[in-house]
């Protein structure tokens, strides 16, 4: 899943907004609408409420989305964001805006199990509080699992037995095995030192 700052711009009139595509946010929208593609229909359908509903779970500064939605929104600014929304819903939804993605392997799990998986990644294996974690991405989880299991394979190994053979007949071959001290040793397989 490709990385990228997925913080996202809501232009509101000549107001702008950040609204972040966070676990928290997706996992109660998810839950309050019965799918992020109940979400999408009703932002299509115009329902006002849907749209305060998602800039309400992703915005990053509630304090400004107070204050624009106790003013009295205009509905038409609202109505003309509708696009910019369902853009984000994408993104709220894991979806990678980069490369195309490659056919998961193994059963197909619910939204909300892959949501409950990621906050066990976040909080067992990564070791993130429960704020950290439900306030990262999708793509930040995903992105630091693989990184902290690059980190454990480089100091314990990656498990996987690695078939390196000294071929005796090169001049390599037989210096490396001279610098183990014993050319009697015919079978020596997954030993590969340097001279």
């Amino acid at each position: 899943m490709r990385l990228a700052n997925d913080n996202f711009r809501l232009s509101l009139g000549k107001r702008s907004l950040t609204l972040r595509p966070s676990l928290r946010a997706a996992l109660y929208l998810e839950t309050k609408y019965e799918g992020l593609q109940n979400l999408c229909d009703a932002i299509i359908d115009g329902r006002n409420d849907a749209c305060c509903d998602l800039i309400g779970a992703a915005c990053t500064d509630q304090n400004s989305w107070i204050a624009y939605s106790v003013r009295g929104r205009p509905l038409s600014e609202l109505m003309d964001a509708r696009v910019q929304l369902l853009q984000f819903v994408r993104l709220l939804a894991g979806a990678d805006s980069g490369a195309e993605q490659s056919a998961a392997e193994g059963e197909p799990i619910t939204f909300e199990e892959y949501c409950t998986r990621l906050f066990q990644i976040g909080t067992g294996f990564l070791g993130w509080s429960p704020e950290q974690t439900w306030e990262a991405t999708f793509a930040e989880i995903i992105n630091a699992k693989i990184g902290r299991n690059e980190l454990l394979a480089s100091i314990f190994g990656s498990g996987k037995a690695e078939d390196t053979t000294i071929d005796i007949k090169d001049a390599d071959g037989r210096a490396e095995l001279n610098a183990l001290g014993d050319l009697s040793v015919m079978s020596m397989s997954k030993v590969r030192q340097c001279v």
